[in-house]
């Protein structure tokens, strides 16, 4: 007999507990069209191995020389030139600038880029012989590495799939994204024709480069692990990723911490003081111009000086790292705004020019990595990067004189900033060593008058130049020293120079324990006071 207690006191069995399903590992669609991709890759590079000259390629590419591209040429030479001889730099760029925007996006870089291992396998495993005349029109480029597949073209889709996913799909809105793809599909076939243009690659080498660099990418975008902090990111909330900015009133945005670790603001600080050894430099070497000792140097003069040793190559690349290190620092105040110049007018000019100097002093730490390899030795302008080659004979003309000025309003902005001193506030210790405070804030307004004469002169030689029928673009510091020296007066105004230079070069020597490099400092003392009255 069961009582009412055998009854209450039974508990009931519990329910097996249903395990949820796990979510797919890839995105099935991707992966097959990485397949699609793979299989025809395989195909196309069986076809090339058997039959390295195929008929239909000649005739094709033919047909494509034959189109009068016009001002199109200018174009298809900067396509060149970012996939080959500046390759690595504008992908490291795209790299940097997409780290610092969506640092999310990490793993699609690292993995997007491991892509090119593919592209050497296949380019290392047979010789294919480019394309050559009477089989083409014309043969502009003939490189003497195998022809299959096209490393440009692989790294246009690079390009393209990257800047779209990681930045694009994060800061276009929805409704544009479609033309975002567009163009960068019109960016990469652009690309490819230009390859068969040249005569450089035949059309299978550059199919061969797409295939590559989409079914790669179809691949890694398949893989949730990767492609979901990019493609599927979660709301604000519930992310576990820290954004990679955060804009906070006063256009101040917020750098990631790595930028503010003791490394570093180390390499930071070893960049003020390689960039004032290399000012005060050329400071030196101006005067020795002036008595006739030796010919003067610009930045770049004064690299190869410092490297013209035994120790060529340890000293360049401590050099390239110490103008590395101010390129770093000249973001940092530009983005972070540690000095705090604000988002007035003048304060956002001011930052722009750090981004600026981020640009020109990088490209001078890839010149000191060159010549310490035993490149390039030559000084005497041009711009960083070799943006005056990309630019060509046809756009040096109309862009010299708007780029002179440029030049000239960056050398009379140096005559004001020397004459309002806003980096008084950037000096630490103002009042307990008031007068270091003010022998550092004179050697600056010194250094910015000299430096404003040697801008405007500079700019004005390419105002003049450009007018004159000598559109180039050697027209750099070397060039404007020697230009004032031909004046009446010109020893005295290249001594004020010179001077100037050694003055920039000691405040920017002896800066690393006084300046204001990151926030949450003591506000400056102008500031304080306003702030208590």
């Amino acid at each position: 007999m069961v009582t009412l207690v055998d009854v209450v006191g039974k508990r009931p069995a519990s329910a097996p507990a249903i395990k949820a399903p796990s979510a797919p590992r890839f995105h099935r669609p991707l992966l097959v069209a990485a397949g699609i991709c793979a299989v025809a890759l395989a195909g196309l590079t069986a076809l090339v191995y058997t039959t390295p000259f195929l008929p239909i390629d000649a005739a094709i590419e033919r047909a494509q020389q034959a189109i009068n591209v016009g001002p199109l040429v200018t174009v298809f030479n900067v396509y060149m030139q970012i996939g080959g001889p500046y390759g690595v730099m504008v992908e490291a760029i795209v790299i940097a600038l997409v780290l610092v925007l969506n640092r999310v996006s990490w793993r699609l870089l690292l993995a997007g880029a491991l892509g090119s291992g593919l592209y050497f396998l296949i380019n290392m495993s047979f010789f294919r012989a480019r394309p050559s005349v009477p089989n083409v029109l014309r043969v502009t480029e003939h490189p003497a590495a195998s022809s299959f597949p096209s490393g440009h073209t692989v790294l246009f889709v690079f390009y393209a799939v990257i800047l779209m996913t990681c930045l694009g799909l994060k800061f276009i809105p929805r409704r544009w994204q479609p033309l975002g793809w567009a163009l960068a599909v019109v960016f990469v076939l652009v690309g490819g024709f230009s390859r068969n243009y040249s005569g450089a690659h035949w059309p299978s080498d550059v199919l061969a480069g797409v295939l590559i660099g989409v079914g790669w990418f179809s691949f890694v975008l398949s893989v949730r692990w990767i492609s979901d902090p990019v493609l599927h990111p979660r709301a604000a909330h519930e992310s576990p990723y820290k954004p990679a900015f955060v804009i906070e009133p006063g256009l101040r945005v917020e750098l990631p911490r790595f930028a503010f670790n003791i490394w570093s603001t180390s390499l930071q600080r070893l960049g003020l003081v390689v960039r004032g050894v290399l000012y005060a430099l050329v400071g030196v070497v101006a005067i020795a111009a002036i008595i006739g000792l030796r010919d003067s140097v610009d930045l770049q003069g004064s690299v190869t000086l410092i490297e013209q040793n035994a120790l060529k190559f340890p000293v360049g690349i401590f050099a390239a790292a110490g103008l590395l290190g101010y390129a770093l620092w000249s973001i940092v105040r530009a983005i972070d705004d540690p000095l705090e110049r604000g988002s007035t007018f003048h304060g956002v000019m001011s930052r722009m020019a750090f981004l600026g100097s981020a640009g020109a002093y990088t490209g001078l730490a890839l010149f000191s990595i060159q010549f310490a390899m035993g490149g390039s030795s030559g000084s005497g302008g041009g711009l960083p990067f070799g943006i005056d080659k990309l630019l060509g004979t046809q756009l040096t003309p109309l862009v010299l004189p708007v780029f002179g000025a440029v030049v000239v309003t960056t050398g009379l902005g140096q005559f004001a900033d020397a004459w309002i001193a806003p980096f008084k506030t950037d000096f630490l210790p103002q009042q307990s060593n008031p007068h270091q405070w003010r022998a550092w804030v004179f050697a600056g307004r010194v250094g910015l008058f000299g430096r404003g004469i040697a801008f405007t002169a500079i700019g004005l030689l390419m105002v003049i130049g450009a007018f004159t029928g000598h559109a180039h673009w050697n027209y750099g510091l070397t060039r404007a020293f020697a230009v004032l020296l031909g004046l009446p007066a010109g020893a005295v105004i290249v001594t004020i120079v010179a001077l100037g230079f050694i003055a920039l070069g000691l405040q920017s020597a002896t800066s690393p324990p006084v300046l204001r490099m990151k926030r949450g400092l003591d506000p400056p003392v102008h500031k304080r006071i306003a702030k208590e009255s």
